[in-house]
């Protein structure tokens, strides 16, 4: 997917189980992120991976500054920057994918995942 130089696309990687999406996967827009959506409003976990043009980047930075400013900045998460892009009218596309992918967040899931 290529993505227009001119336009302000923020790409987010997503494989089935985390986030809520709007559309369908061919032209899906992130709807709401979190670890506390209902089931029924999950479609998708986030990968780690995005990708933006120049001025999704800068809408990216302009978001930082924003969210800068509340005392709890430190403990935010990605899924609160992109929901706050997305409360400011930010269209966040979303990228669907499949296979043979697996989530590790700590050493047990390392084990597993070299079981794999």
């Amino acid at each position: 997917m290529r993505l227009d130089a001119q336009s302000i696309k923020l790409l987010l990687v997503i494989t089935p189980g985390f986030g809520r999406v709007i559309g369908d996967e061919e032209d899906a827009f992130l709807a709401e992120m979190g670890p506390d959506l209902s089931a029924e409003k999950i479609h998708g976990e986030w990968i780690g991976l995005i990708k933006t043009t120049a001025r999704g980047s800068t809408a990216i930075g302009d978001a930082l500054d924003v969210l800068s400013q509340r005392l709890d900045f430190r403990r935010l998460r990605f899924d609160d920057l992109f929901n706050h892009l997305v409360g400011t009218g930010q269209r966040v596309q979303v990228l669907y994918i499949t296979g043979q992918w697996l989530d590790v967040d700590d050493l047990e899931d390392l084990a597993r995942a070299q079981a794999f």
